[in-house]
């Protein structure tokens, strides 16, 4: 799956998704693979699972495209 992230907190955040009208997606900064740097308005692929509260989110996330906060619409 692709999305573009939404909002990132230092240790967490949501990513919207690109295709479907699927819910933002909570991720962790344990799910980024690698020593990649996320910012709000990043491209960004990723899989879904269960977290450690059983609620689907975002793991094994990685950096498509640098982005910056995207604007409101």
């Amino acid at each position: 799956m692709q999305g573009v992230v939404l909002s990132w907190k230092g240790r967490w955040g949501f990513i919207r998704p690109t295709s479907g009208r699927g819910e933002n997606v909570f991720f962790h900064e344990s799910a980024i693979a690698g020593t990649q740097q996320i910012t709000e308005g990043a491209r960004v692929e990723y899989s879904v699972g269960p977290g450690r509260d059983g609620q689907i989110q975002a793991v094994r996330v990685r950096l498509i495209q640098a982005g910056s906060k995207p604007e409101a619409t």
